[in-house]
């Protein structure tokens, strides 16, 4: 796997790597906090689930493997680069990465944290057994949806790239499906309106935590979504409302 899998394939989904979520025994690894050695021993256990570069393939674990080797080049942990680099330029003080313990060790740590929430035979329940040192890179950092928006506005005046990089990420390598549309680029989706205006969008979830976030260049506006419980079938709405906004005329 090593030898013909590239950090272009792991940016754009196209690494083909099958999620580590599938291994047989991760239930098991699942209930132990891990660092990132470890980790990454674990996760190199994956199979190809096709050729590399030749289709859109979804994979967290591609982005799990992107930060183990940032933490390789920069000697640093993956929490102290995003702190050093993102975080502290910017201003933000509730936003942290956290991928050395399980959830509920942080909710005396940060009392304002919103707790997660599962349906259970119909039944609203705490979901607070996340793993957050087995989503590491692909999803540890916690955040207001105000601070995060500052985040994605400052990622699109170019103030944490290069303008190369920039448009390397915004650039449309893979279809997700055949009539979709939806073009993956680097760590986010390529979408475009009635008008041929391109908007860009990611989802996340872990656990009862749902995700919604999109920035239209068009109107120089970003939308963070942040549920504590399922809500994924707000999704296609959300979406619906982001192309409203890129097709508006004017500001």
């Amino acid at each position: 796997m090593v030898d013909i899998i590239n950090i272009h394939h792991l940016l754009s989904h196209s690494a083909c790597v099958i999620e580590y979520v599938d291994f047989k025994d991760f239930d098991q690894y699942y209930a132990s906090v891990h660092t990132t050695s470890d980790l990454l021993r674990y996760v190199a256990q994956g199979q190809l689930t096709a050729t590399p570069n030749t289709k859109f393939c979804y994979s967290g674990l591609g982005y799990i493997i992107l930060g183990a080797l940032l933490e390789n080049i920069t000697n640093k942990s993956f929490k102290e680069f995003l702190k050093e680099t993102i975080f502290d330029p910017l201003g933000l003080t509730n936003t942290h990465t956290i991928h050395d313990c399980f959830l509920k060790d942080l909710v005396s740590a940060l009392p304002n944290l919103s707790k997660p929430y599962i349906f259970e035979n119909r039944k609203l329940l705490e979901e607070l057994s996340i793993n957050l040192s087995t989503a590491f890179s692909k999803a540890c950092v916690i955040s207001s949806a105000d601070e995060f928006a500052k985040i994605i506005h400052s990622l699109f005046h170019k103030q944490l790239l290069t303008s190369a990089s920039f448009n390397k990420m915004i650039t449309p390598y893979f279809e997700k499906a055949p009539g979709a549309n939806c073009y993956s680029g680097y760590g986010l989706f390529i979408h475009k309106d009635k008008n041929h205006h391109e908007y860009y969008t990611h989802t996340g979830r872990i656990g009862g935590y749902h995700s919604y976030v999109a920035y239209i260049p068009t109107q120089e506006t970003c939308i963070v979504f942040f549920s504590n419980k399922m809500e994924e079938s707000v999704f296609p709405d959300l979406n619906a409302l982001t192309q409203a906004i890129s097709q508006k005329d004017g500001k």
